[in-house]
């Protein structure tokens, strides 16, 4: 599986990067800033694709399983969502501490308190994981459908 790993990083680097590229072209503060997170999106996209058709044809010889080719993605997915969420939370502590209160429409006390600790950004990285996971899960058994290759008999 070390297309999978490959296609991991390089995911989990570019969504980071580009989080802290958004930032400092001053994409957040524009109106067409929310649109620009959809690139990490569809990079996070190709790679699980190039993941399974890699292992497909590289590793498998041009034949992989709906197993075999889900795994692949899962184990791009995990990564990269692992990566993304250290680039998130050392862009959340460091880098711009306010994004977060920007992102509530009016932030209470409380939140503010929270976002500001330790604890709050953890489990900010550790909810940004998990949904990244959960989506990439889907993408992967969709595309693990879609670019299985049976062995002839």
């Amino acid at each position: 599986m070390k297309s999978a790993q490959k296609f991991g990083i390089i995911s989990g680097l570019f969504s980071g990067l580009w989080m802290i590229a958004e930032f400092y072209l001053g994409l957040h503060d524009r109106p067409e800033g929310k649109y620009t997170e959809y690139l990490g999106l569809m990079v996070f996209t190709v790679c699980i694709v190039l993941s399974i058709f890699y292992t497909r044809e590289r590793e498998m010889n041009g034949a992989i399983t709906f197993k075999l080719a889900w795994r692949s993605g899962i184990i791009t997915v995990v990564i990269s969502a692992l990566i993304t969420s250290l680039f998130c939370f050392i862009f959340c502590k460091w880098l711009n501490p306010d994004w977060i209160l920007k992102q509530l429409p009016t932030p209470k006390p409380e939140d503010i308190k929270k976002a500001k600790s330790i604890g709050g950004l953890i489990q900010m990285c550790f909810f940004l994981s998990a949904a990244t996971t959960l989506m990439g899960t889907f993408l992967a058994a969709l595309f693990s459908v879609l670019m299985r290759k049976e062995k002839a008999l």
